[in-house]
């Protein structure tokens, strides 16, 4: 684990409605610029365009919330059931991403060592 990921502060209830707001208006505003939506009127591409980068910022920042709080469950539990704490975070990332990531309030359930012990986990290295 890096700890550029613990850089990322934990994300309030409202700082990740907010998050999910801004990256649902991105992804909006990315379909009306690749002419799937129909554009609001009175919008201009200029300001489309920056809804779409606000959109792919608040993502990016969302993920990296998420993977911290894989990682400090991760930390917790890897002493706890003996394996290496890389092969758990990988675990609980892989965990996140096949469930589509979900919201960081319940970032804690994708990397449950409970989830982790009959995979990788309890067969030998994830890596």
């Amino acid at each position: 684990m890096t700890t550029m990921v613990f850089q990322e502060p934990v994300l309030s209830d409202r700082d990740e409605r907010e998050l999910a707001r801004t990256i649902e208006a991105g992804v909006f505003a990315r379909s009306v610029l690749d002419g799937v939506a129909t554009p609001p009127s009175g919008v201009t591409r200029t300001e489309l365009d920056l809804i779409w980068q606000a959109g792919e910022v608040a993502y990016d920042r969302f993920v990296q919330a998420n993977l911290r709080l894989v990682a400090m469950v991760t930390r917790r539990a890897a002493s706890r059931f003996g394996v290496e704490a890389d092969d758990l975070f990988q675990e609980g990332v892989v965990g996140r991403w096949r469930r589509g990531g979900g919201t960081t309030t319940c970032a804690g359930q994708g990397s449950r060592p409970s989830r982790c012990r009959g995979s990788a986990c309890g067969s030998g290295s994830a890596r």
